[in-house]
């Protein structure tokens, strides 16, 4: 009884994923992500430039969708 609640409750939650959901949510950040860069570039600091050693070799965008996709896996 308890293993069929189980596979019930599982099959339930695995019904709220679908391809169309993700792709919405990743258009859905690159969008956001856009925006957010159009809308606040990037100041450098001339006062304490950034060593290249310690430069990412990943663009901004990029590494904004990575924060961005981990914040919507964590979230419910």
């Amino acid at each position: 009884e308890t293993l069929n609640a189980m596979r019930k409750a599982a099959w339930e939650t695995g019904s709220e994923y679908s391809i169309d959901k993700m792709v919405e949510a990743y258009l859905d950040c690159f969008v956001k992500g856009i925006d957010t860069l159009r809308s606040s570039p990037r100041q450098s600091d001339t006062h304490f430039p950034l060593m290249e050693s310690c430069r990412s070799q990943y663009p901004r965008w990029l590494r904004t969708l990575k924060i961005k996709t981990k914040a919507l896996v964590k979230s419910p």
